[in-house]
């Protein structure tokens, strides 16, 4: 059974209207305190502070963070988000008044993330594995007052949902056949996925149009009918989805698959052009906007190109080099191939004060995969002093 202390602050004093937000909470063993913290009314931003086996130290870490905010002139107040106690097992068809943790507002969705680390195949226990897909990382909110809506990771409801209404039409299936509550206040984490991730961001943009290929790949579930159920373990709330989808009629929302956590899946995902996967512990919580315990694996190829052009930069880059064009030839013509920016600020500084000694240099870059005319995700590595023009070849990169 999950066990959970927190507590919540404000801060009101002249233009300042600020909240802050302390949980500690345990399963099987393992303890985690994480913050939010914002203005009030906004959904905010979350930070892991402590992960690991001790209670002491997890409470330590809570009473530290408190007593800091107090000095500062924070008080104690009514938490907005959570007015009563989380669910001690998973909620019920129609939860109990005392599970309802969010009956007048929307459950918050900072997402969890991933970290990509190295993997060790042949050390790991206990985990699973789904496809990460290349599209748009998104939740869909049943909200009280009767509306759906798309969230993306920060929680901002961006108004993407009436670019949608095929997936609408079928959440709106899912609510009339389940025997939860789901507008007591449900959210669905998962990925908006078309064709290809240029794709997906054009039906999702401003003149984007209706098109039954984006669907909707759902992976996880962080509240039910009202109930929190981020303090459960993946294999709890993998439970309820699945319970959740089931029965639901075909069409463009899907469950996403769970595989052996096996390096040769993860190759077969390439094989066919997928971007990868991730790798969850079967008792991970949900950590909102955190990088706990879930993995991600992609794919990582280089290759050498020449330098034919630049792009000009923004924001802190503005009046320099923002972006190089890289170009290899293809059937014996140079042809640029991709944009790649990664270079440090020296180098920024030293292509835009000497373009002529950059231009028609070869660099290495990194790059996820190739498309049909260009590469995805690349990224800037370094200059090969060592590499001729020649060398640099379409048909050499992977």
């Amino acid at each position: 059974m999950p066990s959970l202390e927190r507590v919540y602050l404000e801060f009101r004093e002249g233009t300042s209207d600020k909240f802050y937000r302390i949980v500690a909470v345990e399963n099987d063993g393992q303890w985690l305190t994480t913050v939010w913290w914002g203005r009030r009314g906004a959904t905010g931003q979350t930070q892991l502070k402590y992960i690991g086996p001790s209670e002491a130290q997890a409470k330590a870490c809570l009473s530290d963070l408190y007593h800091q905010k107090v000095a500062k002139g924070y008080r104690d107040a009514l938490d907005p988000l959570w007015t009563a106690a989380p669910p001690s097992s998973p909620p019920s068809a129609s939860p109990a008044p005392s599970q309802q943790l969010v009956p007048n507002g929307v459950p918050r969705f900072p997402a969890m993330k991933a970290k990509e680390v190295d993997i060790d195949w042949a050390s790991l226990t206990d985990v699973v594995m789904e496809e990460k897909f290349d599209g748009h990382r998104a939740g869909l909110t049943f909200s009280p007052d009767g509306s759906i809506d798309i969230r993306n990771v920060y929680g901002d409801d961006k108004g993407k949902i009436q670019n949608t209404p095929h997936i609408e039409a079928h959440l709106r299936q899912l609510e009339m056949a389940s025997d939860y509550e789901l507008f007591a206040g449900t959210l669905i984490d998962g990925e908006l996925v078309g064709l290809t991730l240029q794709e997906t961001t054009h039906l999702l943009g401003g003149g984007g149009r209706t098109d039954p290929r984006l669907r909707f790949v759902a992976f996880d579930l962080p509240f039910l009918a009202g109930a929190d159920l981020r303090g459960l373990p993946w294999t709890d709330r993998r439970e309820l989805l699945e319970e959740l989808f089931r029965g639901l009629v075909a069409g463009p929302m899907v469950l996403a698959d769970v595989l052996p956590a096996e390096e040769n899946f993860v190759q077969d995902i390439w094989d066919r052009g997928g971007e990868g996967a991730i790798l969850k512990p079967r008792s991970s919580l949900y950590v909102p906007g955190g990088r706990a315990d879930w993995v991600k694996i992609k794919e990582h190829h280089t290759a050498d190109a020449v330098i034919t052009g630049w792009v000009p930069g923004a924001g802190k880059y503005n009046n320099q080099i923002g972006a190089l064009k890289l170009s290899q030839y293809k059937g014996g013509l140079l042809t640029e191939v991709t944009k790649v920016s990664g270079m440090t600020d020296d180098e920024r500084k030293d292509m835009t004060d000497d373009w002529s000694a950059w231009n028609g240099a070869v660099v290495e870059f990194e790059y996820q995969s190739k498309t049909a005319d260009s590469y995805r995700h690349p990224r800037y590595v370094r200059v090969r002093d060592d590499k001729a023009k020649n060398d640099c070849t379409w048909e050499a990169s992977a």
